[in-house]
């Protein structure tokens, strides 16, 4: 059995990263890269880093294991999604930060978002 994220159980991290993106999404409303563009971001983060761990694993997977996981192969394909649905929120709320800085606003302010 191949173990690739000792000592931590594959299976763990998968779901803290699947239960981390479900908090990051029921937080906030539906404007909430302007009011909250920490959660945008940091679900940004959470996104691009499971999309990154999918491709390390596809890769792995015939390399190292020797076989394909269709489980695995299922995850990656739903971080692929999420990836793709969730990314614009993230690049909006940048957006945001950007803009509100070029008016004056601290990185911290700007980071808080608007009230």
């Amino acid at each position: 059995m191949l173990d690739l994220t000792a000592p931590v159980p594959d299976a763990g991290a998968g779901t803290l990263a699947y239960a981390t993106e479900l908090v990051l999404l029921g937080h906030g409303g539906r404007d909430r890269w302007r009011t909250l563009p920490w959660t945008c971001l940091a679900l940004g983060a959470v996104l691009v880093t499971g999309g990154v761990v999918s491709v390390a694993l596809i890769v792995i997977q015939p390399a190292v294991a020797g076989h394909w996981c269709l489980l695995c192969l299922g995850s990656a394909a739903l971080s692929f999604a999420l990836l793709a649905l969730g990314i614009g929120e993230a690049r909006a709320a940048a957006g945001e930060m950007r803009r509100t800085r070029r008016l004056g606003v601290t990185w911290r302010t700007a980071l808080r978002g608007a009230s």
